[in-house]
């Protein structure tokens, strides 16, 4: 019984972590209101010694649309931010990177788009040292609209 009440928390406490992600890359989807808007908290941290010099991110958008429908990724810290837009949805081509001075930190990423639609996306986050090299980068979603 003991056995079982361990492993039914230990499956509950995965679980509610499931939010945390460790990767660089994200899809979700925007709902179809103009205001629709996710939000990751990327979290940058020194990896083998080397500190968080810039935040980078770009976007692709997924879904067919219309020619107006755009997808954009705000990065923000601080007072300071940084926008790039996929000007081509479902070209198998990220927007151009938007890079964001900072260091080791907590930064917030917001997906938004143009117009009303809904809209599928894969979105990059790269924290980097000074040299180029990636450090840390974990992200957490707060908001999925």
């Amino acid at each position: 019984m003991k056995k079982k009440f361990i492993t039914y928390c230990s499956i509950f406490i995965f679980s509610s972590t499931t939010g945390s992600v460790f990767a660089h890359t994200q899809t979700g989807t925007l709902a179809t209101s103009a205001s629709a808007v996710d939000l990751y908290s990327v979290s940058c941290s020194p990896d083998v010694g080397q500190k968080t010099a810039k935040l980078q991110t770009h976007i692709q958008g997924l879904s067919q649309s219309s020619g107006a429908l755009k997808i954009s990724v705000i990065s923000q810290r601080f007072a300071v931010a940084s926008r790039t837009t996929d000007v081509r949805n479902a070209d198998g081509q990220f927007s151009p990177t938007a890079t964001i001075a900072g260091s080791d930190g907590v930064y917030n990423v917001m997906v938004v788009k143009n117009s009303s639609g809904m809209m599928s996306y894969s979105v990059e986050f790269h924290c980097l040292s000074q040299s180029g090299a990636h450090t840390m980068t974990n992200s957490f979603l707060l908001q999925n609209q």
